[in-house]
């Protein structure tokens, strides 16, 4: 379906432009309803960077705005090799913009599509790195609140090795940010939500990301999410209620232990998930996997 203007998903700049008096424009990375990615040249410090627009039909929305400027709070907070580093941010004449590292490589959702199944060892490596990242979130006061594998990117090196960065804090929860009023307003997506967070958004902690990462690793030895449904309301019945379908019905080489650490992740009660994402990790880094 072709998108318009009036929608923002036309590119708002063309190569060459010049932003904030310093950020040229070389190349459009990724365009959406959401927000505009451009690969950009910070003609100051003299590098690459990728450049987040939040497209000029959004600035309408004071919530819209709220939450890119958030998104760049967030990231500066945490300072972490697993979270996207972010530059700058800013409003230039009416353009609300943030500078982060221009990464090289895929998100966890394309590789889903593209590449299962994936191997164990794989699966638990990018697991551990996730909820390392996650914890050094959390350890800031940052609950990022939306972690799906579109949010999980795998940078690429140049000896061909991958490792993991956590993206778009968006609808993170900043335990420290006064000027934001928290509300029970529901924001995250459904399928990678825990039961409490449909529930409400204010008095969510670190255990609701817990639960995203038991649902991207469940996808990640499956090829799907664990809840589907045909439409939003049915989808968080069925989060709120039901058992995810046992992983050993649809891969049964999944080693035991692996299914129990998913398991207690994903547990409905937050009291019954692991009490932080580093306790997590610890679980499945003494698997032993490789």
């Amino acid at each position: 379906m072709a998108a318009s203007e009036k929608d923002g998903f036309n590119p708002q700049f063309r190569p060459g432009h010049l932003l904030a008096q310093r950020y040229r424009v070389r190349t459009l990375l990724g365009l959406g309803g959401m927000s505009e990615v451009y690969d950009a040249y910070d003609e100051k410090r003299d590098h690459g960077v990728a450049l987040k627009i939040l497209p000029r039909a959004r600035t309408r929305s004071k919530e819209q705005v709220e939450r890119f400027r958030r998104q760049a709070l967030a990231a500066l907070q945490i300072r972490h090799p697993g979270i996207v580093e972010v530059y700058d941010w800013g409003n230039d004449n009416g353009t609300y913009f943030v500078v982060m590292e221009r990464l090289v490589g895929s998100d966890l959702g394309q590789r889903i599509v593209e590449g299962m199944p994936f191997s164990f060892a794989f699966v638990t490596k990018v697991a551990v790195q996730m909820a390392r990242a996650a914890h050094a979130a959390h350890r800031t006061g940052v609950i990022h609140r939306d972690l799906k594998p579109a949010n999980v990117f795998l940078v690429q090196s140049d000896d061909g090795n991958e490792s993991v960065k956590l993206l778009d804090f968006g609808v993170a929860k900043l335990q420290a940010d006064a000027s934001f009023t928290y509300t029970e307003q529901i924001m995250g997506t459904p399928a990678y939500m825990a039961p409490e967070q449909l529930q409400s958004a204010k008095y969510v902690d670190a255990r609701a990301d817990v639960y995203a990462i038991g649902c991207i690793i469940y996808e990640m030895l499956t090829g799907r999410p664990p809840f589907t449904a045909s439409n939003k309301m049915e989808l968080m019945l069925m989060v709120t209620n039901d058992r995810a379908e046992p992983i050993e019905c649809l891969r049964a080489e999944v080693p035991r232990e692996l299914i129990r650490i998913i398991e207690k992740a994903m547990a409905k009660d937050p009291a019954e998930r692991f009490a932080s994402a580093a306790l997590l990790a610890n679980a499945l880094q003494r698997l032993g996997i490789s």
